[in-house]
């Protein structure tokens, strides 16, 4: 995919022959810019909303004016999308409605791009789910297929961890002869 990107103060401009032009501005301190087909409100790396204009409060605004498509059409994909990973959003100026199907691939495929520039730039529309910090301390299923060596103390072994409370000793373990 090639871009065109340029970048000002508090403006960045991303134009593809595909998509379309992308404006990404900071709401404060950006020049006022026109009502858009589709506009996403972000606070705080978090989607705030999408519609035709930017929300107050918004620290981040991008504008994107599709090259092809209807913007209502991109608009109720980009609900869509955030429907299905469970993110709140409010949409403003748009009622939901139904995408025709000879449309609907063709509308994913271009918000499937949108998404994927918006990543490379920094901005995760959806949200990515972080890993638990603690360890889990219980058995599962994934660590019965990793083989555990043991080498030390003049002995050898492959070790796999089968059940909860059972473990298996490979065939073909060196053994210590005496225990200290």
């Amino acid at each position: 995919m090639q871009l065109q990107v340029t970048i000002e103060d508090n403006l960045t401009t991303i134009v593809n022959d595909v998509l379309g032009k992308i404006v990404i501005q900071t709401e404060d301190k950006a020049p006022e810019l026109a009502d858009a087909p589709v506009v996403i409100s972000f606070l705080n790396g978090k989607v705030t909303a999408i519609g035709t204009r930017g929300v107050k409060g918004a620290d981040l605004i991008v504008r994107f004016y599709p090259k092809e498509l209807e913007p209502v059409h991109v608009r109720e994909q980009l609900t869509r999308l955030l429907d299905e990973k469970g993110v709140k959003t409010a949409s403003i100026n748009a009622e939901r409605i139904k995408i025709p199907t000879n449309l609907a691939e063709n509308v994913k495929v271009v918000v499937a791009q949108f998404v994927l520039v918006l990543t490379h730039f920094g901005l995760h529309f959806i949200p990515v789910k972080k890993k638990p910090l603690k360890a889990q301390h219980r058995w599962n299923k994934a660590v019965s297929e990793i083989p555990f060596y043991v080498d030390d103390f003049g002995s050898r072994a492959t070790i796999v961890w089968r059940k909860r409370n059972e473990m298996v000793i490979k065939k073909g373990a060196t053994m210590l002869l005496r225990p200290h």
